[in-house]
């Protein structure tokens, strides 16, 4: 079991984030560490927060290493679209010349990036 020692200014930093951060994902981790910090049993808290004891020690160990900071990061990047490169000239052309329609919209990306996407990614 990994202990969890907070100051009190922690305490109230963690009970504000959990529901005022703006990023979801840091809301959560704010939601199992405050109540451990509490004294709430482990058990209780990956019940109560819907998480895994993984997820748990995970959120723990980024408390332990940066106290309520080292919560709001995350290291979490998705994967870049071919069309990132385009996105500027997409978006300038789209602007100045706004499409009607779906396929013309999907039409002008072809034309200006070279990568055809089908309806729903380019929705």
């Amino acid at each position: 079991m990994i202990p969890v020692s907070a100051t009190d200014e922690q305490v109230q930093s963690l009970r504000y984030e959990r529901y005022y951060h703006p990023h979801p994902r840091v809301q959560k981790k704010m939601e199992v560490v405050f109540p451990r910090a509490s004294g709430l049993p482990v058990a209780e808290v990956c019940r109560l927060a819907g998480v895994s004891p993984n997820a748990y020690r995970a959120y723990l160990r980024d408390f332990q290493q940066g106290g309520v900071q080292g919560l709001k990061r995350f290291d979490c990047t998705g994967a870049l679209s071919d069309l990132d490169a385009h996105a500027d000239t997409i978006i300038e052309s789209l602007v100045k010349r706004p499409v009607r329609t779906l396929a013309h919209a999907r039409q002008r990306i072809v034309e200006l990036s070279g990568i055809d996407r089908s309806n729903e990614q380019v929705r």
